[in-house]
């Protein structure tokens, strides 16, 4: 199954690109489902990345969240998620923003 979901952030494309990717492991401080955040244990997958991903304490348990892809001239990463307690079918995920 594909969800694909947009928004509109009225804020310079450089401010979010910092919080969406350098900040990455920073979730904690804006998503209401993320509790704690923090980076990943691992080495980056790419030379343009500062981190291999991040671990998130959630209402579903820990969520693991490694980055796959990341571009930084085209403002996109790519990142797969492992939750430890989700609904069926909901367990894993491949996600890709683009700034």
């Amino acid at each position: 199954m594909n969800v694909t979901r947009s928004i509109v952030i009225d804020a310079p494309l450089d401010k979010v690109w910092q919080t969406a990717a350098y900040d990455f492991d920073k979730i904690g401080a804006w998503a209401s489902l993320v509790s704690v955040s923090d980076v990943a244990e691992g080495e980056p997958s790419s030379a343009e990345m500062e981190m291999a991903g991040r671990v998130c304490q959630t209402p579903f348990g820990k969520s693991y969240e490694m980055f796959r892809s990341y571009d930084e001239a085209g403002h996109t990463f790519s990142y797969a998620a492992q939750v430890e307690k989700s609904p069926p079918g909901l367990k894993d995920g491949d996600n890709t923003w683009t700034v």
